[in-house]
């Protein structure tokens, strides 16, 4: 399987995106998270929490106790993401385009009233 590249958590698990799809890895166990070989990459942020991406959006990959039950969901719905990181303060940090964006966490809505509850991505 030609490796693109991989990323490992601190439980040891390997997420690897190949030119088959997207795959996670635990000592003799490999489970197929997704068909898609057009991720365009991998990365992990501070709460060891890992991301992939690709024409449509950022998602979140995750890895259940049962490697089996792991999966992606969306996270975010961003046009174009070519490249992803995160800043000291974990927020998102991404290319679109000729552009580079962070994405921060903010206490307050459009309106000017503030949020009652804190969502984590």
């Amino acid at each position: 399987m030609p490796l693109k590249t991989f990323v490992v958590s601190k439980d040891y698990v390997t997420v690897c995106l190949s030119t088959y799809g997207l795959f996670a890895s635990k000592k003799d166990k490999i489970v197929w998270l997704s068909y898609n070989p057009y991720f365009r990459g991998l990365a992990v942020d501070r709460h060891d929490v890992i991301y992939t991406w690709w024409l449509d959006g950022i998602y979140k990959v995750i890895i259940e106790k049962n490697l089996s039950e792991s999966r992606i969901v969306k996270a975010v719905y961003i046009d174009d993401v070519g490249s992803l990181t995160f800043d000291l303060d974990n927020n998102f940090i991404f290319t679109s385009g000729k552009s580079l964006y962070r994405l921060n966490d903010l206490n307050t809505t459009c309106d000017g009233s503030e949020k009652k509850k804190k969502i984590r991505i």
